[in-house]
């Protein structure tokens, strides 16, 4: 057989089929389920992002805070050095001219020494939080040099806040409407409902309406790309098909598991919102009071430094009238160090505080952008307020 004598035939087929599900639903519930069930998952996964960005947020500001705050106790304990250092030279000379027993300038001797001691734990406290602080930063060991200066003030705490004008529930209410894991949670209960529709649908016998459409064509043609002329040569008139096909798996396990098993995460689902509620309302009201307290202890380690000061002071005419001895003025000046150690710490707690009520209630980082932002003022003010009535501002 001369096989080059053949002429071979190119055929095409074009059909357009229209597919209708008559008793499964149709529209795009049930068509674009899947994407719509993705779609629902992406609103999920960039909530729970930025829960976590907030998160970090919170993470390095308290450990920025706590850097800032063992720089500042590390100076108090230097000045604290050098006035300890200052007055043993004073009491030196008076010792080498009869004036004081060496009893007295050994004591102040001792003082100096613990006080260089209280200077070499400051020091290693500023590594420990700088270290803390590189690490939340995300420095590699490269970059993590020695500590930076630290210019940013802590935050004001307000001294004539009414506390009364804001409640607990309050910013439970906000963090419920706010927080990103909150809504991620209640987004997936949304998700899980569209694929449990999916999946009730799918117990329901299969019948669906097929309309096909369309033409054929032949040629033959011994060229390269003669396989193609056959869509435009000799074609025939054009067909149709009207069809209904129908499926009907009588026992149905595998839809009636899969309803089974999407109603159970559903219910998952909503248990975990109310456990998610339950534990954010809890750790609001923690931190609203922690805030509170914060401002508090503030309040009272201003005191306590402002009255020490005059202490010291008065201590300090004394002893150069002779009318107090050097034991009582280095007795009060390592309170009025502890009493502004106390009113560090207590600054710092209350920055602390503040971006952890802000991270708590969700108020943090921005929601509705295309990327995660966030304002530098919400870092050292407090959440959003309720507005006040005329009324309540009438003395």
């Amino acid at each position: 057989v001369n096989t080059n004598a053949l002429t071979p035939d190119a055929r095409s087929d074009v059909q357009l089929q229209i597919k209708i599900p008559l008793l499964r639903g149709w529209g795009t519930e049930a068509a674009n389920v899947n994407e719509l069930a993705a779609k629902s998952a992406l609103i999920s996964t960039r909530e729970f992002a930025r829960h976590d960005v907030a998160d970090r947020v919170a993470q390095t500001t308290a450990a920025y805070w706590s850097m800032r705050a063992s720089m500042q106790t590390l100076r108090i304990l230097r000045e604290s050095e050098e006035r300890a250092l200052t007055l043993s030279q004073q009491l030196e000379d008076m010792v080498r001219v009869g004036e004081i027993e060496a009893a007295i300038l050994q004591e102040a001797n001792a003082d100096l020494l613990r006080r260089r001691g209280d200077v070499v734990g400051a020091n290693l406290s500023v590594e420990i939080n700088w270290q803390r602080l590189a690490a939340v930063m995300g420095l590699s060991p490269n970059e993590v040099g020695p500590p930076p200066p630290i210019s940013s003030e802590f935050p004001e705490v307000p001294s004539a806040f009414d506390w009364k004008q804001t409640t607990g529930l309050y910013f439970v209410n906000m963090a419920l409407e706010h927080r990103g894991d909150y809504r991620a949670v209640v987004q997936n209960k949304d998700t899980g409902h569209i694929l449990l529709r999916k999946a009730l649908n799918d117990l329901r016998p299969g019948l669906d309406l097929k309309l096909r459409a369309g033409y054929r064509g032949l040629t033959r043609n011994t060229a390269q790309l003669g396989l193609f002329n056959s869509l435009t040569e000799n074609t025939a008139g054009p067909s149709g098909e009207i069809a209904l096909e129908f499926d009907w798996p009588v026992a149905n396990r595998s839809a009636k598991g899969e309803v089974g098993r999407r109603r159970s995460l559903v219910r998952e689902n909503e248990l975990s919102i109310q456990d998610l509620a339950n534990g954010i309302s809890a750790e609001t009201r923690i931190a609203y009071a922690t805030l509170k307290a914060a401002a508090a202890q503030y309040s009272v380690a201003q005191g306590t430094v402002a009255a020490f000061s005059t202490v010291v002071a008065n201590i300090r005419r004394k002893v150069n009238t002779g009318e107090a001895s050097i034991t009582a003025l280095v007795q009060n000046e390592d309170r009025a160090v502890q009493a502004q150690q106390a009113l560090i710490g207590a600054t710092r707690n209350f920055a602390s505080a503040l971006v952890e009520l802000r991270r708590v209630t969700g108020t943090l980082v921005a929601e509705d952008t295309s990327e995660f932002q966030m304002q530098i003022t919400n870092l050292v003010t407090l959440p959003p307020l309720p507005s006040l009535s005329p009324e309540s501002d009438t003395p």
